[in-house]
């Protein structure tokens, strides 16, 4: 795994020293790293579980995540405004 990542995090570090630590390029990219690593992510865990598991668990144990996000998004908001 650190083999794989070495080239990876040698490009960012020289990415982050030309930008010198900080700024607007930076911040977009940090925001895109973050996107891409999300939707890579996100992406092999949906065809791990179409391949492994298959449609038919999905039919039986189907779980709202759109009830579970907003809970989330409220909760931390509350958490926010308390804090």
């Amino acid at each position: 795994m650190v083999i794989v990542l070495a080239p990876i995090l040698s490009f960012f570090s020289w990415v982050l020293r030309e930008f010198r630590w900080g700024g607007e390029w930076a911040n977009l990219l940090a925001i895109g790293v973050h996107t891409v690593g999300y939707l890579v992510v996100t992406g092999l865990v949906a065809w791990i579980v179409y391949e492994k598991l298959g449609l038919a668990l999905l039919r039986k144990a189907w779980l709202n995540l759109d009830l579970i996000w907003a809970v989330a998004l409220m909760a931390t908001g509350c958490f926010v405004l308390l804090v």
